[in-house]
């Protein structure tokens, strides 16, 4: 498994894998969509010439921004606050939650500070068509 940027949630800590993870820029740079805005698109960033759309899919406070690139799609994620990256050893991975909760969960990893949450980036990227 490759390594994994962790941030902090409501839920306790979360992560990505960090092949996906093209930055992190701060929460504030947000420009909200006028009413009303698509479920779980809290509006959009501009890092450069690209308007990006912001996923808040994950119920965190916000002090971070990730910006990702999923299967040639770029978006950002609102996330906690960014943490650290964890290398998991081979086969760390747990499965995910049973039922809705695991939705977005592409599985567990154990680790000395607890159970850390592994988003699935498709998933997430799936999100934008339901959105749009």
């Amino acid at each position: 498994m490759s390594a994994l940027v962790c941030f902090t949630s409501p839920h306790g800590l979360l992560a990505l894998p960090v092949a996906v993870v093209r930055g992190v820029v701060d929460h504030l740079d947000v420009v909200p969509l006028p009413a009303p805005a698509p479920v779980g698109v809290a509006g959009l960033l501009r890092p450069g010439r690209e308007a990006l759309p912001v996923l808040d899919v994950l119920g965190t406070d916000g002090r971070h921004l990730l910006l990702l690139s999923v299967g040639g799609r770029r978006f950002g994620l609102i996330a906690g606050e960014v943490t650290h990256v964890q290398k998991p050893a081979a086969g760390a991975l747990g499965p995910s939650p049973a039922g809705p909760a695991g939705a977005l969960i592409a599985g567990t990893l154990r680790t000395a500070d607890g159970t850390v949450l592994v988003v699935d980036e498709h998933a997430l990227a799936a999100r934008l068509d339901r959105a749009s």
